[in-house]
């Protein structure tokens, strides 16, 4: 459930200027392609045998939801804002051991049926020594996995896992929360005296699990540099490779990385939920 709760977090903030009106909201529904896209967000990283099971919940609550919609009257506006609440229902209630118990049925009067839901959730830190419990959703609080910091070297493969002390049979790395955030170098000036810096950076891999960006910062004297990072995470693995090509600055200066720092998530291979329900 972990997932959910992260993707659906991250879908609203990277998709908030398109769904923050009644129409944006009717469209996100109504569109196949806007909706196969909001599926994919929220169900990625699920285990594949949950995550159709998950998809199968979303298209049905979908059907329902603009079934009652329609019998609110032809307002966009209000027929925008009652099909806004899809989103959070989805989100208590996509989760496949939940939506056995509780569901969105449509009614023919102009009314949301929103079953009151708690959901008691415990979260456990990876090395299992600290655990968390407390009731979701709630408008202060995620349940989310802490977030673990690995410094990768350049020209070799890094792994996560190794470096983390976790084990890929329990635990795998969670895509969208795979960032690359900072990049350490070492300059080494005209007078061969070294000078050290760290550039934030806040890079994603693509859909191939790749890094291709480029970045700009200032060397000792003042003039920019341009550094290209090309990396690919191994999701399987938990390798992390990479390299980085500079250009510019001062002349006679030279740079070297030293390490690159990435900032991870991960997600336990099995999960247990459970809830109680309260009219």
């Amino acid at each position: 459930m972990e997932a959910i709760f992260e993707n659906y977090e991250l879908f609203i903030k990277e998709h908030a200027d398109e769904i923050n009106t009644p129409m944006g909201a009717v469209k996100m529904i109504n569109d196949e392609g806007m909706f196969r896209a909001y599926m994919d967000s929220l169900t990625e990283g699920l285990d594949s045998d949950v995550r159709t099971t998950v998809m199968n919940v979303l298209s049905r609550e979908r059907e329902m939801i603009l079934q009652e919609a329609a019998n609110v009257g032809a307002s966009s506006v209000t027929s925008g804002w009652t099909v806004m609440s899809f989103p959070i229902l989805v989100d208590i209630y996509s989760e496949p051991i939940i939506a056995e118990l509780c569901n969105v049925y449509p009614v023919d009067k102009p009314m949301i049926s929103i079953p009151r839901v708690r959901i008691k959730a415990q979260t456990k830190s990876y090395d299992g020594s600290t655990v968390t419990e407390e009731y979701i959703p709630t408008a202060i609080s995620l349940i989310r996995a802490n977030v673990m910091t690995v410094n990768a070297v350049p020209n070799a493969a890094t792994n996560v896992f190794t470096a983390t002390s976790l084990s890929p049979e329990n635990m795998k790395m969670n895509r969208r929360y795979t960032l690359l955030t900072q990049i350490a170098m070492t300059e080494t000036d005209a007078g061969s005296t070294t000078h050290e810096h760290i550039i934030d950076v806040n890079f994603r891999p693509d859909a191939r699990a790749q890094i291709s960006r480029d970045f700009t910062f200032m060397d000792s004297t003042g003039v920019a540099v341009t550094g290209k990072i090309n990396a690919h995470i191994d999701y399987e693995k938990g390798d992390v490779t990479f390299s980085v090509i500079f250009g510019g600055g001062d002349p006679g200066a030279s740079f070297v990385c030293d390490y690159a720092v990435m900032t991870l998530r991960f997600t336990p291979v099995a999960t247990i939920s459970y809830c109680g329900l309260w009219h």
